[in-house]
Protein backbone atom coordinates (compact mmCIF):
# COMPACT_ATOMS: atom_id res chain seq x y z
CA UNK A 1 0.00 0.00 0.00
CA UNK A 2 1.19 3.50 -1.07
CA UNK A 3 0.82 4.64 2.68
CA UNK A 4 1.61 2.66 5.15
CA UNK A 5 2.88 4.37 7.70
CA UNK A 6 1.43 7.75 9.52
CA UNK A 7 -0.16 10.42 7.38
CA UNK A 8 2.84 12.52 7.33
CA UNK A 9 3.66 13.74 4.31
CA UNK A 10 2.37 10.36 2.36
CA UNK A 11 2.63 9.87 -1.60
CA UNK A 12 0.30 8.53 -3.40
CA UNK A 13 0.88 8.37 -7.72
CA UNK A 14 4.10 11.07 -7.27
CA UNK A 15 1.57 13.36 -5.25
CA UNK A 16 2.11 14.96 -1.67
CA UNK A 17 -0.27 15.32 0.37
CA UNK A 18 -0.54 18.09 3.06
CA UNK A 19 0.08 17.46 6.59
CA UNK A 20 -2.51 19.94 7.31
CA UNK A 21 -5.46 17.25 5.99
CA UNK A 22 -5.05 15.37 8.84
CA UNK A 23 -5.77 12.26 7.93
CA UNK A 24 -4.44 8.52 8.72
CA UNK A 25 -3.06 6.29 6.97
CA UNK A 26 -5.57 3.84 7.31
CA UNK A 27 -8.73 6.51 5.90
CA UNK A 28 -6.41 6.72 2.83
CA UNK A 29 -5.73 3.23 2.22
CA UNK A 30 -9.94 2.41 2.10
CA UNK A 31 -9.98 4.78 -0.44
CA UNK A 32 -6.85 3.44 -2.98
CA UNK A 33 -7.70 0.40 -5.18
CA UNK A 34 -5.66 -2.65 -4.71
CA UNK A 35 -4.16 -2.31 -7.92
CA UNK A 36 -3.19 1.52 -7.65
CA UNK A 37 0.46 0.61 -8.87
CA UNK A 38 -1.03 -1.24 -11.60
CA UNK A 39 -2.99 1.05 -13.14
CA UNK A 40 -2.20 3.94 -15.93
CA UNK A 41 -0.94 7.50 -14.38
CA UNK A 42 -3.79 9.08 -15.90
CA UNK A 43 -6.49 6.53 -13.99
CA UNK A 44 -3.97 7.10 -10.90
CA UNK A 45 -4.07 10.90 -10.98
CA UNK A 46 -8.01 10.43 -11.40
CA UNK A 47 -8.15 8.63 -8.36
CA UNK A 48 -6.13 11.05 -6.37
CA UNK A 49 -8.10 13.95 -7.16
CA UNK A 50 -11.64 11.94 -6.12
CA UNK A 51 -9.64 11.42 -2.88
CA UNK A 52 -9.03 15.06 -2.52
CA UNK A 53 -12.86 15.71 -2.85
CA UNK A 54 -14.28 13.45 -0.89
CA UNK A 55 -12.02 13.48 1.66
CA UNK A 56 -12.59 15.79 4.27
CA UNK A 57 -10.47 18.00 7.21
CA UNK A 58 -11.60 16.93 10.89
CA UNK A 59 -9.43 20.49 11.58
CA UNK A 60 -11.65 22.22 13.82
CA UNK A 61 -10.35 26.13 12.35
CA UNK A 62 -10.70 24.33 8.80
CA UNK A 63 -14.80 23.48 9.39
CA UNK A 64 -15.07 26.81 11.12
CA UNK A 65 -13.36 28.96 8.23
CA UNK A 66 -15.42 26.90 5.72
CA UNK A 67 -18.99 27.35 7.30
CA UNK A 68 -17.53 31.69 7.70
CA UNK A 69 -17.38 31.29 4.12
CA UNK A 70 -20.77 29.24 3.19
CA UNK A 71 -22.77 31.28 5.85
CA UNK A 72 -21.24 34.39 3.84
CA UNK A 73 -22.85 32.45 0.67
CA UNK A 74 -26.17 31.88 1.93
CA UNK A 75 -26.39 35.77 3.17
CA UNK A 76 -25.53 36.46 -0.29
CA UNK A 77 -27.98 34.39 -1.61
CA UNK A 78 -30.70 35.60 0.78
CA UNK A 79 -30.03 39.14 -0.43
CA UNK A 80 -30.19 38.47 -3.79
CA UNK A 81 -33.80 36.78 -3.15
CA UNK A 82 -35.03 39.62 -1.66
CA UNK A 83 -33.59 42.15 -4.24
CA UNK A 84 -35.60 40.00 -6.94
CA UNK A 85 -38.97 40.31 -5.19
CA UNK A 86 -38.48 44.02 -4.17
CA UNK A 87 -37.89 44.41 -8.04
CA UNK A 88 -41.01 42.93 -8.30
CA UNK A 89 -43.05 44.59 -5.63
CA UNK A 90 -41.32 48.23 -7.15
CA UNK A 91 -43.07 46.70 -10.40
CA UNK A 92 -46.12 45.71 -9.45
CA UNK A 93 -46.43 49.79 -7.33
CA UNK A 94 -45.10 51.43 -10.41
CA UNK A 95 -48.16 49.89 -12.55
CA UNK A 96 -50.73 50.87 -9.85
CA UNK A 97 -50.09 54.14 -9.57
CA UNK A 98 -49.27 54.33 -13.50
CA UNK A 99 -53.16 53.06 -13.74
CA UNK A 100 -54.51 55.47 -11.01
CA UNK A 101 -55.01 52.70 -8.97
CA UNK A 102 -54.25 54.59 -5.62
CA UNK A 103 -56.11 57.63 -6.90
CA UNK A 104 -59.60 56.36 -7.42
CA UNK A 105 -60.70 54.03 -4.86
CA UNK A 106 -63.72 52.82 -6.85
CA UNK A 107 -61.52 51.43 -9.27
CA UNK A 108 -61.23 48.00 -9.60
CA UNK A 109 -57.87 45.02 -9.42
CA UNK A 110 -58.06 41.48 -10.09
CA UNK A 111 -54.44 40.26 -9.89
CA UNK A 112 -53.75 36.69 -10.56
CA UNK A 113 -51.59 34.22 -9.23
CA UNK A 114 -50.21 30.99 -9.57
CA UNK A 115 -48.72 30.65 -5.70
CA UNK A 116 -50.55 31.19 -2.34
CA UNK A 117 -47.76 32.32 -0.65
CA UNK A 118 -47.56 34.90 -2.99
CA UNK A 119 -51.28 35.61 -2.54
CA UNK A 120 -50.28 36.01 0.93
CA UNK A 121 -47.51 38.13 0.82
CA UNK A 122 -49.69 40.71 -1.68
CA UNK A 123 -53.42 40.43 -0.04
CA UNK A 124 -52.49 39.11 3.31
CA UNK A 125 -55.21 40.22 6.27
CA UNK A 126 -53.27 38.87 8.99
CA UNK A 127 -55.39 35.87 10.53
CA UNK A 128 -54.35 32.60 10.59
CA UNK A 129 -50.76 33.48 11.13
CA UNK A 130 -51.05 35.16 7.34
CA UNK A 131 -49.25 38.37 7.38
CA UNK A 132 -50.47 41.23 6.62
CA UNK A 133 -50.39 41.69 2.64
CA UNK A 134 -48.66 44.32 0.88
CA UNK A 135 -51.64 45.47 -0.75
CA UNK A 136 -53.36 46.39 2.65
CA UNK A 137 -50.15 48.33 3.89
CA UNK A 138 -50.40 50.82 0.57
CA UNK A 139 -53.76 51.24 1.68
CA UNK A 140 -56.27 49.38 -0.62
CA UNK A 141 -58.59 46.73 0.39
CA UNK A 142 -58.64 43.40 -1.04
CA UNK A 143 -60.37 40.30 -1.30
CA UNK A 144 -58.83 36.74 -1.71
CA UNK A 145 -60.28 34.13 -4.24
CA UNK A 146 -59.15 30.82 -4.25
CA UNK A 147 -59.26 27.89 -6.35
CA UNK A 148 -58.43 25.51 -3.44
Amino acid sequence: MPCAAAWKGCAIGGRRFSTTRRLTAEQIERRVPDDFEDLTEEEQQRIVEQLEEEVLSVDPAVLRDEIQRLTKLIDQARALESRDVQTKLNKLRSLLVEQGIFEDRKMKLLLFTEHKDTLDYLAGDGRDDRPVGKLRDWGLSSRRFTAA
